[in-house]
């Protein structure tokens, strides 16, 4: 009964991290870009949206619909469904922890909680924490369909492949390489037999996703919004995580082919896992190999836990592996750097009857900020003869755009007299010269 509450004290605790996190960090762009699918809400205008999203998958919109539906363009709203997910991927991954098993379940769920890469989507609107929750569902399958090679066993995994790669295309990644590792026991008359129960199950997924990505991939918006240059550097703390992770993951590998330190299901399971976690990092989608990287790592730890120093050595090893993700955590919450809905509510507190409003740089920029104040699409300059222009610019405008608007209205006559900045979004006021 004590193991039991420290577990839902652990669940609690997290799922209030997760409501905080969601509730005071802004939406960023591609969150509200999700959000705006629903919004004035059709089921023609939803489905076109999707269809127009670069690399978009629907069931993570459908998840998403009932909440903002209910609560429209709120933060927790928006979020909610990612925080159900994570709740139930961490749940699930225990249990996997525990069918293995690994030693030390409660530790390597608390550093699969808050590695950077899963504490960011599982407070991210968009559909990588559902996905990862399928990922998980099919590891935990393909487990089971390892053990007890079965029709029904090959049909749940191929339903839970499917469903992820509807959520997350890329999410499919750990499925090939764990086919690809499983041959490795070809041998084997049991391992023959699951590799023709899931061979289809790992084939079915993709072609099942062809119609779709047929019908969705010429729609496409070439004009979508997106972030200017490459991702964020990675910080000395991040680098000491990442290599922990994969010299942890090197070595629970290795110790797969040493006979002797566990059951054959055990090493082969685990081998596969590494498969998985090969052919998601060689795509740089470092977040679908997530539940294998926890697996491999603390199943090194066991491995190398021959005595009590030994123990106590790897426990504090995987101590440290937590460690290092606080600081990247805390990284996270001070870069924010997005905060359309305050510079809505700025331009709504700026505008006069004799103003207009110029939405840089065109397209969906004027929908990120009437998704937060309606009342501003009727105020969009249509021309430039009033006396006041503001300029609202989206956090992902160019430098060139920035200072060509500028230049353009001070061509115009018009001068500027204020400017707001809101992360490294802003608000320009424009007044004619006298």
């Amino acid at each position: 009964m004590l193991r039991y509450s420290k577990r839902g004290l652990l669940l609690a605790c997290y799922l209030l991290l997760l409501l905080v996190t969601d509730l005071v960090l802004p939406l960023r762009i591609p969150e509200i870009l999700q959000a705006l699918a629903a919004w004035d809400f059709s089921w023609s205008r939803m489905i076109g949206w999707i269809a127009q999203t670069p690399g978009s998958a629907p069931l993570s919109y459908f998840a998403q619909l009932p909440f903002l539906l209910v609560w429209h363009h709120a933060r927790l709203a928006v979020r909610f469904p990612s925080l159900l997910f994570a709740a139930a991927a961490c749940i699930l991954l225990y249990k996997l922890l525990r069918d293995i098993p690994i030693k030390r379940p409660e530790l390597a769920i608390v550093a699969f909680m808050l590695l950077p890469f899963h504490y960011r989507v599982a407070t991210d609107a968009r559909g990588f924490e559902q996905a990862l929750f399928f990922t998980i569902v099919e590891i935990l399958l393909f487990f089971r369909l390892l053990r007890t090679p079965s029709a029904r066993h090959s049909v749940l995994y191929g339903a839970a492949l499917t469903i992820g790669i509807y959520t997350e295309p890329f999410s499919f990644l750990p499925a090939i390489g764990q086919l690809l590792f499983l041959l490795r026991f070809v041998n084997r008359a049991h391992e023959r037999r699951v590799i023709w129960f899931a061979l289809p199950a790992t084939a079915a997924p993709p072609l099942l996703f062809l119609p779709y990505y047929f019908w969705a991939h010429p729609q496409v918006s070439q004009n979508w919004i997106s972030r200017p240059g490459g991702p964020p550097p990675i910080s000395v703390f991040g680098y000491i995580l990442l290599g922990l992770l994969f010299i942890g993951a090197f070595i629970g590998l290795w110790s797969t082919f040493l006979s002797a330190t566990r059951g054959l299901s055990k090493r082969i399971f685990l081998f596969a896992a590494g498969g998985g976690i090969l052919t998601s990092a060689a795509a740089g989608q470092i977040l679908w190999a997530a539940p294998g990287l926890i697996l491999l790592f603390f199943a090194a730890l066991e491995s190398l836990s021959a005595d009590r120093v030994r123990r106590v050595v790897c426990t504090g090893i995987g101590v440290l592996l937590i460690l290092c993700c606080l600081p990247v955590n805390a990284g996270y919450w001070t870069s924010q750097d997005e905060d359309v809905q305050a510079q809505a509510a700025t331009i709504s507190d700026e505008l006069t009857d004799s103003s207009c409003i110029v939405f840089l740089s065109e397209g969906l920029s004027k929908d990120l900020f009437v998704l937060f104040r309606p009342q501003l699409a009727s105020h969009e300059c249509l021309n430039f003869f009033h006396q006041r222009v503001i300029i609202a610019i989206h956090p992902y405008v160019g430098t060139y755009d920035r200072e060509n608007a500028a230049s353009y209205f001070r061509g115009l006559g018009f001068r500027e007299t204020k400017r707001f900045h809101r992360g490294t979004g802003g608000t320009v006021i424009m007044e004619q010269g006298k």
